[in-house]
């Protein structure tokens, strides 16, 4: 098994101060059975996006990064586990209105 994480949209903004940015990064990710060659997660094989977004990061652009990539890899191994999603949730990560209403 194999997962793959593909970004679809990615973003970084400084901001007027100096050395401070945000960003945000949106990613689609399918875990794959390479035996088989089809897709095990999600149910819908077109994948599972994930929105995260940094709206102030005060120690430089690759910190920024460094959030983005962290709360994308936690949001996306958090749908592998059976686990409630607001006692998972990453300061960073962006949720629908109807995320938030099931939570």
């Amino acid at each position: 098994m194999f997962l793959l994480v593909q970004v679809h949209d990615y973003e970084m903004l400084p901001l007027s101060m100096k050395n401070y940015y945000s960003g945000e990064m949106i990613t689609r990710s399918v875990l794959m059975d390479t035996d088989l060659g089809i897709s095990v997660w999600p149910r819908n094989p077109s994948g599972k996006i994930i929105h995260v977004g940094v709206d102030m990061e005060t120690k430089g652009r690759d910190a920024a990064l460094s959030r983005l990539v962290s709360a994308t890899v936690h949001c996306t191994l958090r749908y592998l586990y059976p686990c409630e999603k607001l006692k998972f949730k990453v300061m960073d990560e962006r949720i629908s209105i109807q995320d938030t209403f099931e939570i």
